[in-house]
């Protein structure tokens, strides 16, 4: 008989679900993250931890569709981390010009304050605090 472990959902897992559900498949991700399947169903599964280069690459993917959805509006986000802006803690951005390139040299505003940020400091923002939300958590269930 087959026994299934149960795989705890993490921000990992969460993530890659999400991406896998905006490309269509778990071949196309693969080939977007330049891993072979068995490495994504291993981060998948959390069976392994993704490296940090694929973690922002994923995190980029979402990013880049989200912003196809709502282009007034910008949030960043995995799981429950949400990028904030450092003046006033809100979570909506805005592109300074909207009709320029969109790359993580971008201009961002708040749409609170109106602070400047850079979009590639909230991806690494949101990517750090993800990753150590998840090593506590993994730390936490090791010790019990």
């Amino acid at each position: 008989m087959l026994q299934f472990r149960a795989v705890a959902e993490n921000v990992y897992t969460r993530l890659l679900r999400q991406l896998v559900s905006i490309e269509g498949s778990t071949q196309a991700v693969c080939s977007l993250l330049r891993v072979p399947e068995g490495t994504l169903v291993w981060w998948m599964n959390g069976r392994a931890q993704m490296p940090l280069r694929a973690l922002l690459r994923a995190v980029d993917l979402v990013a880049k569709h989200e912003l196809k959805d709502q282009p007034d509006t910008l949030t960043f986000c995995v799981g429950p981390v949400r990028g904030r802006c450092a003046a006033c803690g809100s979570e909506q951005f805005r592109r300074k010009d909207p009709r320029g390139s969109h790359t993580y040299h971008s201009a961002l505003a708040c749409m609170s304050c109106g602070q400047e940020v850079v979009q590639g400091d909230l991806v690494v923002q949101v990517a750090r605090e993800a990753s150590l939300q998840a090593a506590k958590k993994v730390r936490s269930q090791s010790k019990t």
